[in-house]
């Protein structure tokens, strides 16, 4: 497992260096830098720099067989909104706060409010923009989402509509839940 510099203060991943001045070559010595707003390591008491802390790192949860009940919330991406600022340090672009319904072939079954399902229909469609256009598998009309299945799983379109506010996503698509930290945006309540 890869070991993350973290700062003991704060808990954000932190490294050597400033990205600025990135070399890619460990220089060691103080100040660290957090990664994700390029300031130093928070100070530890007596107003000194803090030493960093190495911790295993899994990309995602604090252990790779994290995995949420059936009924809890959890915040989660897909490794298509992953992405590198500095060498060996995953975020994402955007997270979704969602309760975990089940599982449907080995993939979750999350429900997501109406904040949640908006960003994520536009991040889709976003997607589907750049890609072209018959990339558009999903709209929401603020009420109803309607999906157009891929054939391999069946085919034809699906509307569906909240129940208790809350949308039924998943389409089989590789969720993964994720430190809200290590993501830029964050959609959804609990």
């Amino acid at each position: 497992m890869p070991q993350l510099p973290i700062c003991p203060v704060c808990d954000e991943p932190v490294a050597d260096q400033p990205a600025q001045d990135w070399t890619s070559a460990y220089r060691g010595g103080a100040p660290w830098w957090h990664l994700v707003d390029n300031t130093p390591i928070c100070p530890a008491e007596g107003g000194t720099y803090s030493r960093a802390v190495f911790v295993e790192d899994g990309w995602s949860m604090p252990t790779p067989e994290y995995e949420p009940r059936r009924g809890s919330t959890a915040v989660f991406s897909g490794r298509w909104l992953r992405y590198e600022p500095v060498p060996g340090f995953g975020r994402y672009y955007e997270g979704y706060r969602a309760t975990v319904l089940g599982w449907w072939n080995g993939a979750f079954e999350l429900a997501l409010d109406h904040e949640a399902l908006t960003a994520l229909t536009q991040t889709f469609n976003a997607m589907a923009d750049y890609v072209g256009g018959d990339w558009r598998t999903v709209a929401f009309d603020g009420h109803t989402l309607t999906i157009a299945r891929p054939q391999s799983v069946g085919g034809g379109v699906h509307q569906a509509r909240p129940t208790d506010g809350r949308y039924r996503i998943g389409w089989g698509l590789p969720w993964l839940p994720v430190r809200s930290n290590r993501c830029d945006r964050v959609f959804g309540r609990p």
